[in-house]
């Protein structure tokens, strides 16, 4: 049921219609009943609320209960009841922004008296009166896309073109192991393939699935914004999940308004509708022309206070919002290059794969076999040439306009730096959204310059931001860290295997064995290098440009010196190993493999520090380091030892134990020599 108030100039009812009057009154006394029907069973529900938050117990006799209804909704507020409101009219009325049905409302303080606000003092500041208000009206807060389950990301993993190749050769080497070796002994490679494939499913699962979390956790924070309310006279702060529609706020420029409503006083207010009509001119607010105010929309000049009408999903910004969904697949620079990078390996090595197989393929039918585009164009090309001429060398930049700063950005990434903007104002939101990093201050920062970053500095102190500095190079500096690491195990087991398959038509490390080396290192490997904490001779270096290479020349030293020791000795064991330690093909399969992994092993010690001589400095600090370390020895010997069947391999005694574990400790002598070779650190 609605409210319609008569207007000033409609006349009043006749005196030969009092017979229609009585009935009416006769109506109203039944409403009245019918209402206080419904007050007194919301009074109850909130009674029993307050009730059970107090953890106190309703007294009772056996024969009747006594309820005070005056503790739920109090006197002074008895009147609002809220019946007379609906709720679709006030809600299309300022989305629409119809002035006519504002008018036939009483005014914009007609409709505040309705919604029992003070213009001055605001709505009643109780928790019963506040919950009221939640009950009748709806909270403030919109409908999220579902949280993804951690099944939705293991079928995510299995999608994997890398994985449904493994899964498919998995399957024809446990239907052809069978056939050969019966089951009793053929289902061991392909069963150990899927085996891998499911931990590698299984570990990027549960990784994706708690960095999943910690986002969604870190997007509830920052959306939990704090905004200025009058409640009983008084001005305080409240989450803007907990304002309720009567509510009144104060707004000041760059203020981002978070609900519909209307205004109630003021000076020269202005609002930026431009993300809610696509419009960039500003739109003035007042009382008698266009007293509308949209949530999603910015306060841009002026202040002043509004009366909230409507919240949530209710509002103009919640039915957006409720058809559209986040799109969180931006990538930042070092995503992309490391995605492309990624991408090349992932060829090589699938070349590489497909060389192998066709020289076995040939081998077994031969029967020779053994055992953005973003430059910008500007109007004048002297003034451009200029500009781009001068850029590098402008240190200050006092009193600039919004414009200003933004062109000095766009300026800076075409000339292939990676461009960070600090601000705390709403003119600093274009340069801010521009930058590849935008910083803003939690606290003194407005709400556009807020959501226009991407990092949020949350006790506006500029020392957070050398915190920042230090933690975004040290991230940088283990991604190339794990990159040269991982570059060295692929190119030594790519060129291992293509060098045994053309020269003999057999391969020394099986699928299992490189499934196993590639888990422990991919996953273990990258956990223990990107655990690293930062050092202050990281603030020493030079910042990286957008287009410097990630893999530098002292990282190809590093691993070109290693590799290479490393396809030298691993050779030399698959053609004289089993006349060096007189022992089978299997022996021998199985010291190359053990040789292999302990390589990585000693050779993760290496990768710990790309410059320096000494790889142990500051070790005892990477407590984790040592752990997966030891993790990883663990595990490497119960694949030798005690899973001989599932690994492929046979058990050593302790003096080819030895020999493997002296082996790959001389990379680290290797990792030392090669260090005295000066080379740019570009």
């Amino acid at each position: 049921m609605s409210l319609r108030f008569r207007k000033p100039n409609e006349p009043e009812i006749c005196d030969h219609e009092h017979s229609l009057l009585a009935l009416a009154k006769l109506q109203k006394r039944r409403w009245r009943l019918a209402f206080d029907v419904i007050r007194f069973t919301r009074a109850l529900a909130s009674l029993s609320k307050i009730a059970l938050d107090s953890n106190k117990q309703i007294l009772r006799s056996l024969s009747y209960v006594a309820i005070d209804i005056g503790r739920a909704l109090p006197h002074d507020d008895a009147g609002v009841n809220f019946l007379d409101i609906d709720q679709k009219i006030l809600t299309t009325m300022v989305k629409q922004k119809n002035f006519e049905s504002l008018s036939n409302l009483g005014g914009v303080k007609q409709v505040a008296a309705i919604l029992g606000t003070d213009e001055k003092n605001g709505v009643p500041g109780n928790e019963a009166q506040l919950l009221h208000r939640t009950n009748v009206f709806g909270k403030n807060c919109y409908k999220k896309p579902d949280a993804k389950s951690f099944l939705s990301f293991v079928y995510e993993a299995l999608k994997d073109t890398t994985i449904i190749i493994l899964l498919v050769c998995a399957i024809l080497s446990l239907a052809f192991g069978i056939k050969e070796d019966g089951l009793k002994e053929g289902w061991y490679d392909g069963s150990s393939i899927i085996f891998a494939v499911f931990l590698i499913v299984i570990v990027s699962a549960v990784s994706n699935f708690k960095q999943n979390r910690q986002f969604e956790k870190l997007s509830d924070e920052s959306g939990d914004i704090k905004v200025e309310v009058v409640r009983d006279g008084r001005r305080q702060a409240a989450s803007i999940f907990e304002v309720v529609v009567g509510d009144t706020v104060c707004l000041k420029i760059g203020d981002q308004i978070l609900t519909d409503g209307l205004f109630l006083n003021g000076y020269s207010l202005k609002v930026d509708e431009s993300s809610m009509t696509g419009e960039s001119d500003h739109v003035e607010i007042n009382g008698r022309e266009n007293p509308f105010l949209l949530s999603g929309t910015k306060v841009t000049d002026g202040y002043g206070s509004m009366l909230f009408t409507s919240v949530g999903m209710k509002t103009a910004w919640g039915e957006m919002m409720s058809s559209i969904s986040r799109d969180l697949d931006e990538q930042t620079p070092l995503q992309v290059r490391l995605k492309k990078m990624t991408s090349y390996i992932g060829k090589i090595g699938l070349t590489v794969a497909v060389m192998v197989l066709l020289v076995m393929l040939i081998c077994y039918f031969t029967g020779n076999t053994t055992d953005e585009r973003g430059d910008r164009e500007f109007n004048c090309d002297k003034s451009d040439e200029e500009r781009m001429a001068k850029i590098d060398k402008i240190s200050v930049m006092a009193r600039s306009s919004p414009f200003d700063k933004l062109l000095m950005v766009q300026c800076l990434k075409q000339k292939g730096h990676v461009v960070a903007v600090t601000g705390d104002g709403t003119n600093d939101a274009p340069a801010l959204k521009e930058a590849d990093i935008g910083l803003s201050m939690g606290i003194q920062g407005t709400e556009v310059a807020k959501e226009s970053s991407d990092i949020i500095i949350l006790d506006d102190n500029f020392s957070s931001m050398v915190t920042v500095l230090r933690w975004g190079r040290c991230d940088y500096n283990n991604i190339q860290k794990f990159i040269q690491f991982q570059l060295t195990v692929n190119v030594v087991a790519l060129v291992i295997n293509f060098i045994a398959a053309v020269s003999s038509g057999d391969v020394p490390l099986t699928a299992v064995q490189l499934l196993w080396v590639n888990l422990i290192m991919d996953t273990l490997g990258a956990l223990a290098l990107a655990t690293e904490q930062p050092t202050n001779q990281l603030m020493t270096k030079p910042p990286v440009g957008r287009s410097a290479p990630l893999i530098t020349k002292v990282m190809w030293r590093n691993l070109v010196a290693q590799a290479l020791y490393q396809v030298i000795v691993l050779l030399i064991l698959q053609f004289n190993g089993r006349s060096i330690f007189s022992v089978d093909e299997k022996i021998k399969n199985t010291l190359i493999f053990n040789t292999f992994v302990f390589c990585q092993i000693f050779n993760e010690f290496n990768a710990r520090i790309l410059e320096e001589k000494n790889i142990f400095k500051g070790l005892h600090k990477n407590k984790l380091f040592i752990g997966i370390v030891g993790t990883t020895l663990i595990l490497q010997v119960l694949m030798v030892e005690f899973l001989n069947n599932f690994a492929n391999t046979k058990r050593l005694n302790l003096e080819q134990w030895g020999v493997c574990v002296c082996i790959a400790a001389m990379s680290w002598l290797i990792g030392w020599l090669v260090k005295w070779i000066p080379v740019s650190a570009k």
